[in-house]
């Protein structure tokens, strides 16, 4: 009798343990969503982590990756170079169909064929982010970009005329025909 009330206990406790974890890659929290999707987002190496965006969209947001070809995926996630700095999110909302908007930046500096940062420029985008509630877990709806900031470490060079510029004040030149 006593084995049967030592199992009994072991797996009281196996159950209230697997009750109070959460599951891995289930964000149960609009932050906690976005930030999944962010980081998941920088690190994709394989057309295989499509799924994991897939997994964390719903409407816009779903509808973009969907449509993707394998080469604008590959162009969009796996050959850019960008290396994350930095996740913040401010200011959740929740709206009146039950939805939030939720406030982020992301800082990204630009990659080396290594993957480590070439520290030539800081880029910063603040965006919006609509969040869907779909049954237990939060997915991305939609973003919409707010503002970009670009730091560069050396001057930014923009030449006078650029390649094709025409001044609009030179006197044109007379052609001569036979």
């Amino acid at each position: 009798m006593r084995w049967l009330r030592m199992a009994v206990q072991a797996m009281a406790a196996l159950c209230l343990a697997q009750a109070c974890t959460k599951s891995p890659g289930r964000p149960e929290t609009p932050e906690g969503t976005l930030e999944a999707y962010v980081k998941t987002a920088f690190s994709v190496s394989s057309l295989e982590d499509s799924r994991k965006l897939l997994d964390l969209s719903t409407g816009e947001a779903r509808d973009w990756l969907e449509s993707m070809s394998k080469e604008t995926f590959e162009q969009q996630f796996m050959r850019n170079k960008m290396v994350l700095q930095s996740f913040t999110t401010k200011d959740l909302r929740q709206e009146k169909n039950g939805d939030v908007s939720l406030v982020y930046e992301i800082a990204f500096k630009d990659g080396s064929h290594d993957g480590k940062p070439t520290n030539e420029a800081v880029y910063t985008n603040k965006k919006i982010a609509y969040l869907h509630k779909d049954g237990e877990q939060w997915k991305i709806k939609a973003t919409k970009n707010v503002k970009t900031y670009i730091e560069r470490k050396d001057a930014l060079e923009i030449p006078p005329n650029p390649p094709g510029y025409v001044d609009p004040e030179a006197p044109k030149a007379e052609t001569h025909g036979k």
